[in-house]
């Protein structure tokens, strides 16, 4: 029997484990104030890495919760069958013909490699998978017969299927922006010599590193894709 098992997130279960630091951080926050607990810390930097390290461990701790149990079965070579379980949601069964599949995708994400099917007719199936050696191994298994299962089916006609969807990064459109991002970031340090403006590190900071990658990894997929 052919089936592959990993560990995948949604973006969804992020936002709910997001979510549910900040209350419980806001909670604690709020009764360290009332009872007067960290009264004696009068540093506010004492004070804020306190808080700091109750984030991050509430965080930590909050992982189960983010993690979905991927099962996937190819033992029959025309459809896809997704078993996914998690520790909120009971288990579901995804079932998909290889003849509905329009196209598939596969990239890099912030701190995630994303996976996902979209379908001729219904929605996508979207999942992230976690970033350890051991579970992309795992997914990278699958991946790879399940590529060799789109292809056979392609070079057998009529029986076409679904085609792997190019990144931004190897399309017209990730140039585009690329460009605009470049332009972007050279007409701000000009524009601050030339009008004497002021420079907001915080808006510097969530500006630069983001458009920066995405400048790199525009440039590595485009000459990959010219080899």
């Amino acid at each position: 029997m052919t089936t592959y098992k990993f560990k995948a997130t949604t973006t969804f279960l992020i936002i709910v484990r997001l979510t549910l630091t900040l209350v419980i951080v806001l909670g604690v926050f709020a009764l360290v104030l009332k009872f007067g607990i960290l009264g004696k810390i009068n540093n506010e930097f004492l004070f804020l890495g306190f808080f700091s390290l109750v984030s991050f461990l509430i965080y930590y701790l909050l992982r189960r919760i983010t993690v979905i149990d991927i099962s996937i079965n190819l033992e029959d070579k025309n459809k896809i069958e997704i078993l996914s379980e998690n520790i909120i949601f009971r288990k579901r069964k995804y079932v998909f013909l290889f003849s509905e599949i329009k196209y598939y995708s596969f990239e890099n994400g912030s701190g995630y490699k994303i996976f996902c099917l979209k379908r001729n007719r219904g929605g996508n199936f979207k999942f992230l998978i976690f970033y350890t050696i051991e579970n992309l191994g795992l997914f990278n298994k699958f991946f790879k017969e399940f590529k060799n299962i789109i292809e056979s089916q392609n070079s057998a006609p009529p029986l076409s299927t679904g085609y792997e969807k190019p990144t931004i990064y190897k399309t017209k459109l990730g140039l585009v922006y690329g460009v605009l991002i470049f332009l972007i970031l050279i007409a701000i340090p000009i524009a601050h010599i030339i009008f004497k403006t002021r420079f907001n590190i915080g808006f510097l900071l969530i500006l630069y590193p983001p458009s920066l990658f995405f400048l790199m990894r525009l440039y590595l997929e485009q000459r990959n894709k010219t080899k």
